[in-house]
């Protein structure tokens, strides 16, 4: 018997839908933090201006903390162009000098598997700066409706 969403979506939109979910399923396993931490909404800076809540099809982000661990995620909300941005994150946590936070999901490179040439792949350290006492990474070029996952540890 098919159903409406076998009628209306093609194979691979759901071979899509499915690897990002297994992806999804084994970065919340290994990261309580993503389960059980608190939602913070983060600001962005885009081009030297300050740092204020995502306008309409920007990079959306937040944090999730649980003691020491932030987890940072961040989503582009614009269906066709890449985005980028400077994305807060706490400055408690990620305020000791040579500070990092580490990849650890990319929805685009979870479809791509081995052949993924873009930003921000898993296991990248992007590094933590400090502008007028704020704390912040840059990201850059996330491709249209993809998905990234950071952490501090």
């Amino acid at each position: 018997m098919r159903t409406m969403f076998a009628k209306t979506c093609p194979t691979v939109l759901l071979n899509w839908f499915l690897l990002i979910a297994n992806a999804n399923c084994k970065v919340n396993s290994a990261f309580p933090v993503l389960r059980y931490g608190r939602q913070y909404p983060r600001d962005l800076s885009n081009f030297g201006t300050p740092a204020a809540a995502a306008a309409a099809g920007e990079l959306i982000a937040w944090s999730r903390i649980l003691d020491d661990e932030e987890a940072l995620c961040i989503v582009n909300g614009h269906g066709t162009e890449n985005r980028g941005g400077d994305v807060t994150v706490d400055a408690a946590l990620n305020g000791a000098s040579g500070a990092t936070m580490r990849v650890i999901a990319n929805s685009a490179q979870a479809v791509a598997g081995t052949s993924y040439a873009g930003t921000h792949p898993v296991g990248q350290r992007v590094d933590v700066h400090v502008k007028d006492g704020r704390r912040y990474v840059e990201i850059r070029e996330v491709a249209p409706s993809e998905v990234l996952i950071l952490i501090n540890r």
